[in-house]
C-alpha cells in the first residue's frame, strides 16, 4: 500500500467516523441485544454510515478494507433493513419532537396462539451480533492496515 492510499484511506475511515462513531454504534447495539429497543435516529445514522460507503469514491482502495467493509456493511443493512420491518409492528415507547423510540411487541398470534416475539427476538439477536462482529472484523482491519 503506498502513502498516498493509506492517507486516501485514512481519510475515508475518519470521516466514517464522524457519520458513526464506535460507541455510537456499540450503544446502538447494546439496546438492541439488552432491550430490544431502538430510536429511529440510531437506525438512520447505520444508513448514513452505510450510505457513505456505497459512493465509490468513499471506498477504500486497500483490498483488505474494502473486502471488511463491504462485509461489515452487508451486515448492517440486514439489521436496518429488519428494524424497518419491524417497526410497523413494534411498539413506540417514547418520542420526542424529533426521535421515537420503538421497542419488540409482546403480541400473540390469534391463529397459532404461539408469541411471534421469540422469532423475532432471535432475528434480532442473531443480526446485532453479526454486526457487531463485522464491525469487530472492519476495526481489525483497519488497526492492522492503517495505524492510526
Amino acid at each position: 500500500m503506498t502513502d498516498e492510499t493509506k492517507i486516501q484511506d485514512k481519510e475515508l475511515f475518519k470521516i466514517s467516523g464522524s457519520i458513526m462513531n464506535e460507541g455510537g454504534l456499540e450503544s446502538f447495539l447494546r439496546d438492541l441485544e439488552a432491550e430490544q429497543v431502538f430510536w429511529n435516529s440510531g437506525v438512520v445514522g447505520v444508513t448514513k454510515f452505510i450510505g457513505f460507503f456505497t459512493t465509490e469514491s468513499n471506498r477504500y482502495t486497500e483490498p483488505r478494507l474494502r473486502e471488511v467493509c463491504d462485509s461489515m456493511c452487508c451486515a448492517l443493512i440486514e439489521l436496518a433493513d429488519f428494524l424497518v420491518c419491524q417497526s410497523q409492528s413494534m411498539d413506540t415507547l417514547e418520542f420526542t419532537a424529533d426521535d421515537t423510540k420503538f421497542g419488540l411487541s409482546m403480541c400473540v398470534d390469534a391463529d397459532t396462539q404461539q408469541s411471534g416475539i421469540e422469532l423475532s427476538e432471535e432475528r434480532l439477536h442473531s443480526l446485532a451480533k453479526a454486526s457487531r462482529e463485522a464491525y469487530a472484523a472492519y476495526r481489525a482491519a483497519v488497526k492492522e492496515a492503517l495505524p492510526l
